[in-house]
């Protein structure tokens, strides 16, 4: 067996935390920290997470230990073949889904006998009786599941995504361990708290010392609605807070029934039955709008899509909508509270086997047939009769290794863990290996920490810290492209701030005495084998930080000349313009790319974050996915971090899809931290030291930070405030309302009841489709931002998926009269620069479009997760094109978008537009933008030379010199293989020419003995390889190659030497011949 811990990083700008993977062959097991940009981490680090079922969470449950989940469950979710697998997609469900016969065999298999079998559907929610031969129950009860294990509030913090993550096919059950002191045990020690085939795991679960053991159940529990209400999911369910609270219940039924509640959310969120076509009829006056409506046509029985009257009474009649999602029917998941609980984990492996000594066996004279059964453990007769033992012929079994991972945040959490039982308990001790140490600020040169290592001086210590662990760069793919770019364009790329120094010595290099091989600093990609015995793995990269200085070298010296070049050309123009003056307001205001990637982060590109630099008036951040507080940290030293985060006036979240708001919580962190300090004091509204005439004055009177998006939004953010102080209190959330067709010039805000219109003149744009209203909007903007997810050769998926191509967005543009694009949301598998062609051409054509503020898009019947909307946008496409097509017109207005025209879009300004592609870390001024096309071309041939000089540099490595070799074998093979084709397909038509002439000539009595000869000639090439000389091997290829043929029409050998039939008929001619074939 073997084994190893892979740490995959340590605290970085990046990365908050250390996480690292235990694989053992065809498992692996995720521990440490989940923070954001875990994910993307993997990817660079080329660490599959495919063989992942367990997940382990240390520390507290706050953001920045778990704000990476939401991304790492959907990322496993996609690489499980039957995640996000819809019951309307028979196709799908074929080529991907077991089949019921495999179904009920795995069932079988799993579950021995039917009383197994039904216990298992009651633990899983299901009635053994109905669901018996339900195949679909089946599935989903036999499907792998992820299980994640953690601290008090993980179950809610996983809860809190149910508006905005849905998948089917991939069941997440949630190990939350809720209380810190447990029951007492014996002194060599206790049971292991989770195992499987592999390992062992002990879960230490640590509270700050002398923390107080309060109920955390908060009065507004009782106040919830039980499980039982919320579960009634089979009949539309109200959405408003119901119950009284039953004083029948105590305080521990009532923290059971809210933990139920949550656990009843996530098991809905991944493994729900819900259908995407379940639709029930209710009167119109009952649906809750805005929603998606069906009604049925009165002749053809079809089901229609309705849209009802915006400014008019609803008429009476019933309409079909879709059975509500179950996380809709629970607008607020019961009342908790931060906790402190620090989790930490013991592992081992099982006792391993001794080793088999066949020189043993032999001597005892035991056949090898049955070698196998005694090292299974099995006894066994020797030939002799003798019975033989395992024992006799393995070494002795040895303890299975192991390792613990600790996660220490505080010096009272140190305290706790080092007073822990277990590390005295020798049934968990004996076998263990490795400590990996993840220490919080300021607890490495602890002198307790120190003492407890020296305690342990068998164990290897890995230490991991933020003030010992280096800034270095953790996406080298990315920081090499802006290196790259920086050689380019100067001023509008930085090269990212990092250090490969650490910010402290390290515990093991406090003292000379320390300096030894039992500590070590963790690094990313260190490895640790635990078995067969303990070793440290070097990675092959001896460098374990980007060279940055090879980076730079690496750049072709033409690109540097051209890029030389055309900076002397925006210099000269700059100068030009400057004495014309451009006529753009605001040129000073900068634009940044902090995330230009969409659906999810990769190597190259994060997921969607625009900042908006304004001189004077502040800084404005338009969506955050996951990952941006890294992107800041990367560009800006930390006085500049501070200044941004103190000018920050607004985040705007377009959408609720995850790669575009994941990273908000932690931004309002750092922006709480930078304005008012960890340990402020937030005034109450009726504080008297508030002087205020009214609430609006109130909330003001204090630095605010405002945010505006959907209700789910502001709704899932008040959620998890219940889990950590993170700064919820100083934000001021504007709910937006889309909107409507027959206002489609402005949009809603709300705020406490109260509803304001506005406009926005420099838009900037999530996921969509071009859109007329949009464009109306945005008319004579000095600059947009636009997304141009797919290229223009990709106009289906682009459709499919609700996306924009880039001639589509520049047509926006140029509909628009925007003086100034940014092309941002690339596909991820643009990774390096996307298909400019569409820059060669402005006049572009629009087909099918789609509106941006379609009244699906706000249905809480549907979580904001992009597949359910997807699919669900996909069922009616074809009546929300007709919808479009007849939406009224502006007066004095026509359709520039309108599905019926091929017509170039107008185009007045088609030379002024400037267009520029963004990378993330681009600092552009919107003076500058035009300036950036002169690099494009100079960018378009950077690539091409460094992926040439990538191809023939990975010609002369080792491996691709043996691929090469591999390739060279195989295309021999191959041409030796139709050589032999060709000779065989010759010799097939010289015998069928030969046996032609013999039924010819068999006509004939004269020629009888001519035909004796011809037969001779025919079966001395059959067996001497056709009379061409050639070998045995050739001729057997010829032969197996004969074999497949599958033609009757021509004879082979063996009919030509059989003869002509005695009656010398075609007919019995061709009845053999087909004979011969079969």
């Amino acid at each position: 067996m073997h084994s190893y811990i892979h740490i995959l990083s340590t605290p970085t700008a990046d990365t908050a935390g250390t996480a690292l993977i235990l694989d053992v062959g065809k498992q692996s097991y995720l521990f440490g920290n989940i923070h954001e940009g875990l994910q993307r981490t993997c990817i660079q680090r080329n660490a599959r997470l495919s063989k992942t079922s367990q997940v382990f969470i240390t520390g507290e449950t706050k953001w920045k230990n778990v704000g990476g989940l939401f991304g790492l469950i959907l990322t496993l979710a996609d690489t499980n073949p039957q995640a996000g697998m819809s019951d309307t997609e028979p196709t799908r469900l074929k080529k991907q889904a077991a089949t019921p016969e495999q179904l009920a065999a795995k069932a079988k298999k799993m579950l021995a006998s039917e009383a197994e079998r039904k216990q298992a559907f009651i633990e899983a929610g299901l009635d053994p009786d109905e669901h018996e031969h339900d195949n679909s129950a089946k599935q989903r009860l036999f499907l792998p599941t992820l299980t994640i294990h953690g601290g008090k509030n993980l179950t809610h913090t996983v809860a809190t995504g149910r508006r905005f993550i849905f998948r089917k096919g991939m069941p997440v059950e949630i190990l939350e361990h809720t209380e810190a002191r447990g029951q007492e045990f014996p002194s060599d020690g206790r049971d292991p708290d989770w195992a499987d085939d592999n390992v062992q795991v002990w879960k230490l679960p640590v509270e700050p010392f002398e923390k107080s053991d309060a109920s955390d159940i908060s009065p507004e529990s009782a106040r919830k609605r039980s499980f039982d209400e919320f579960a009634q999911v089979d009949q539309p369910s109200p959405r408003n807070e119901a119950a009284s609270i039953n004083h029948a219940y105590t305080a521990e039924d009532l923290k059971a029934r809210d933990q139920e509640t949550r656990k009843f959310v996530v098991t809905e969120m991944f493994n729900s039955p819900w259908r995407l076509d379940n639709l029930f009829e209710t009167p119109l006056r009952k649906v809750e709008l805005p929603a998606v409506l069906w009604i049925r046509d009165k002749d053809t029985h079809k089901l229609e899509r309705y849209v009802p009257p915006q400014d008019e009474p609803l008429p009476d009649i019933k309409v079909f909508v879709r059975r509500p999602w179950p996380g809709a029917l629970i607008e607020r998941l019961p009342a908790t509270k931060p906790s402190e609980m620090a989790m930490s984990y013991i592992v081992r492996h099982f006792p391993q086997k001794g080793k088999f000594r066949p020189k043993k066996a032999k001597e005892l004279n035991v056949h090898h047939l049955v070698w196998s059964a005694l090292q299974n453990g099995a006894t066994v007769k020797s030939q002799a009769g003798l019975t033989v033992t395992p024992d006799m012929v393995l070494d002795p079994a040895r303890t299975g290794g192991g390792f613990a991972v600790v996660d220490v945040p505080t010096k009272d959490h140190l305290i706790t863990l080092l007073n822990r039982p277990e590390w005295e308990m020798t049934r968990i001790m004996d076998g263990l290996q490795a400590i990996v140490w993840n220490l919080g600020p300021g607890l490495a040169r602890d002198p307790s920490l120190k003492s407890f290592v020296q305690q342990h001086v068998a164990l290897k210590h890995v230490i991991s810290a933020p003030d010992i662990s280096p800034n270095y760069i953790t996406f080298d793919s990315t920081a090499t492209l802006v290196i790259r770019l920086n050689q380019i364009d100067p001023e509008r790329y930085r090269i990212p701030i990092y250090s490969n120094i650490s910010p402290l010595a390290s515990l093991s290099e406090q003292t000379d005495e320390d300096k030894d091989t039992t500590h070590v600093n963790a690094t990313r990609d260190f490895k640790l084998q635990l078995e067969p015995q303990l070793q440290i793995q070097e990675p092959p990269n001896k460098q374990p930080f980007l060279d940055t200085r090879k980076v730079l070298q690496l750049m072709p010296k033409e690109v540097l000349e051209l890029a030389d070049s055309a900076r002397e050309n925006v210099a000269s123009d700059r100068l030009m313009d400057t004495l014309t003056a451009q006529n753009l307001p605001s040129q000073d205001a900068e634009v940044i790319c902090l995330g230009t990637g969409s659906s999810s982060p990769s190597k190259y590109r994060n997921v969607s974050a625009t900042l908006l630099r304004v001189p004077g008036c502040g800084s404005y951040l338009f969506d955050c996915g996951e990952g941006t507080l890294g992107q800041l940290r990367r560009l800006y030293s930390p006085a500049e971090l501070k200044e941004v985060l103190d000018d920050l006036k607004a985040i705007w979240i377009s959408h609720m899809h995850a790669d575009h708001h994941l990273g908000t919580t932690s931004v309002i962190q750092a922006w709480r931290e930078a304005n008012h300090g960890p340990n402020r004091q937030v005034l109450s509204l009726d504080s008297p030291r508030l002087k205020a005439t009214n609430l609006i004055e109130a909330v003001l009177q204090e630095k605010k930070l405002f945010l505006f998006g959907g209700q789910q939004m502001i709704r899932w953010l008040e959620e998890y405030s219940l889990v950590e102080d993170y700064g919820y209190d100083q934000v001021v959330a504007i709910d937006t309302l889309p909107a409507t067709l027959t206002n489609p010039r402005s949009s809603l805000m709300s705020w406490n009841g109260t509803k304001v219109g506005f406009r926005t003149l420099d838009p900037a744009i999530g996921d969509c489709r071009p859109s007329e209203q949009f464009v109306r909007i945005g008319r004579n903007s000095t600059v947009l931002v636009h997304e141009a997810t797919f290229d223009d050769d990709m106009q289906s998926d682009a459709q499919a998926k609700k996306h924009s191509t880039m001639s589509e967005a520049i047509g926006v543009a140029l509909a628009m009269r925007a003086q100034r694009l940014v092309l941002t949301h690339f596909s991820q598998r643009y990774h390096k620069l996307p298909n400019l062609g569409a820059l060669d051409n402005m006049e572009v054509k629009f087909n099918d479009p789609v509106e941006l503020n379609d009244s699906t898009q706000e249905s809480d019947d549907l979580p904001a997760d992009s597949e359910a909307r997807d699919r669900s946008t996909e069922t009616a496409d074809q009546s929300r094109n007709e919808y479009i097509s007849t939406a009224p017109q502006a007066s004095g207005q026509s359709s520039a978008f309108s599905s019926s025209s091929n017509t170039p879009l107008p185009s007045p300004n088609k030379h002024q537009l400037k267009v520029a592609i963004a990378f993330d870390f681009l600092r552009v001024r919107v003076g500058d933008i035009a300036y950036m096309e002169k690099f494009t071309p100079i960018l378009q041939q950077m690539f091409e030379r460094l992926e040439q000089e990538e191809k023939a540099k990975a010609k002369d490595s080792p491996g691709e010199v043996e691929r090469t070799k591999k390739m060279q074998e195989k295309d021999e093979k191959r041409e030796k293989l139709k050589k032999l084709e060709r000779e065989n397909k010759e010799a097939k038509l010289r015998r069928a020419d030969n046996y032609q002439q013999l039924r010819r000539r068999n006509r004939d009595p004269k020629n009888k003995g001519r035909n004796e000869d011809l037969t001779q000639n025919t079966r001395g090439g059959e067996r001497h390889g056709e009379g061409q000389g050639r070998s045995p091997s050739q001729a057997r290829v010829t032969r197996e190659m004969q074999e497949d043929e599958t033609e009757v029409a021509r004879p082979d050998a063996e009919s030509v030497r059989r003869g002509p039939s005695p009656s010398g008929s075609i007919g019995s001619c061709s009845a053999e011949m087909q004979h011969a074939a079969r």
